[in-house]
């Protein structure tokens, strides 16, 4: 199915498709806010691919705005509670 190439541009997401181009460190610090996920449930929630997930997630982290915690097989971010 093409993709009309200015949505493309815009990084929104496509109907049948769900990838967009871009996401900030602020949206996803602010989703994480509010619960702890798996890089696979971000990806699918901002529709982005795993890898982009993960290279914020990695710069949030060395930032100390994230933590990580391994649950069984599954790594698990949020943000950290300041105080």
């Amino acid at each position: 199915m093409p993709i009309d190439i200015e949505t493309f541009k815009q990084g929104e997401p496509v109907q049948g498709v769900g990838i967009r181009q871009k996401v900030s460190d602020e949206e996803i610090l602010a989703k994480l806010s509010e619960a702890a996920y798996t890089k696979k449930e971000l990806a699918e929630m901002f529709g982005v691919s795993p890898g982009t997930i993960y290279s914020h997630l990695r710069k949030l982290v060395k930032a100390g705005k994230v933590e990580a915690r391994k649950v069984g097989n599954q790594v698990y971010y949020a943000a950290k509670v300041e105080g």
